[in-house]
């Protein structure tokens, strides 16, 4: 879980407030403004060190739905391929859904692209999402068809 904090600099920071670190901040001190009327860095999965604009970021007062569509192409996993479209809510995250295979995060924060019903993948995501949505994801791992859930390979 992710809490929205002034950090040390005066920036806005989503993130553990226990440890300081983030997924989110802005990219100067508030100065006392408000989250909504700020502009936002997002850090690579993994790394503090290189935060990047991300115009797609931005903080509202209300919920936003997200609700778009995910073409996926595999040339190893062909079941994976197809247009993925937006299907609610799994584990607290958005679900998108092919004739074939769903876009899902698991209980341990990975997005998977693969059986819902099961759980099982064929791909996922390398180091838990964070809350980044599955097209920002830079490093995905697949499971060889008919191997265990244990078996990731880059």
């Amino acid at each position: 879980h992710h809490t929205l904090f002034s950090d040390r600099s005066g920036g806005w920071r989503l993130g553990d407030l226990s440890t300081g670190q983030g997924i989110l901040k802005t990219t100067t001190p508030h100065g006392g403004a408000h989250p909504t009327q700020m502009s936002w860095l997002r850090a690579p999965i993994g790394s503090e060190k290189s935060w990047v604009s991300d115009k797609t970021v931005s903080v509202t007062d209300t919920p936003t739905i997200v609700d778009y569509s995910f073409t996926v192409k595999s040339t190893v996993i062909p079941c994976a391929n197809g247009v993925y479209s937006r299907k609610g809510a799994h584990n607290n995250f958005a679900l998108w859904s092919s004739p074939t295979c769903s876009i899902f995060s698991d209980t341990a924060g990975h997005w998977k692209i693969g059986d819902l019903v099961s759980g099982t993948g064929h791909f996922k995501s390398h180091q838990p999402h964070g809350g980044l949505l599955p097209q920002y994801i830079s490093e995905w791992v697949r499971r060889p068809v008919n191997q265990s859930e244990n078996d990731w390979m880059p």
